[in-house]
């Protein structure tokens, strides 16, 4: 849990950064390590890593954090009944595109409050497979 806490920050972080960014000015983002403090640091090299502070790499902190985003979370079920439950078509709609827009914005909203908003990019072909789909 402690994981997610901080890597939901990290990404509030990046979101209000971006809304910074211009042509002409791109803001310095802090990498995840930086972010923690040195003892915690400290604590993920000795007991996860079994490396010294000044060996774990950028990339190797980065995963770690991540890794609490997405652990336990991969219960296509839980995602299958969110879909279902919490998915529908606006038949008063007029076109195509705007159905296809309002369901995407839906399964956005559903995911994102149980947290699980990274599998529209990490695993988007789980969430449209035939298996998610009502019969």
């Amino acid at each position: 849990h402690e994981k997610q806490v901080f890597i939901e920050k990290y990404e509030a972080y990046c979101r209000q950064l971006s809304a910074l960014e211009t042509a002409f000015f791109r803001p310095f983002r802090i990498p995840v390590g930086r972010c923690e403090e040195d003892e915690r640091r400290r604590l993920i090299a000795m007991f996860d890593s079994c490396k010294p502070l000044d060996e774990i790499a950028e990339a190797y902190l980065t995963k770690y954090f991540w890794e609490g985003q997405i652990a336990g979370e991969l219960d296509f079920d839980k995602v299958k009944t969110i879909m279902s439950s919490k998915l529908s078509i606006d038949t008063r709609l007029a076109n195509a595109d705007s159905h296809v827009s309002k369901l995407a914005h839906e399964m956005y909203q559903a995911l994102d409050k149980e947290t699980m908003e990274w599998m529209v990019q990490k695993k988007p072909k789980k969430l449209f497979s035939s298996k998610n789909r009502r019969n």
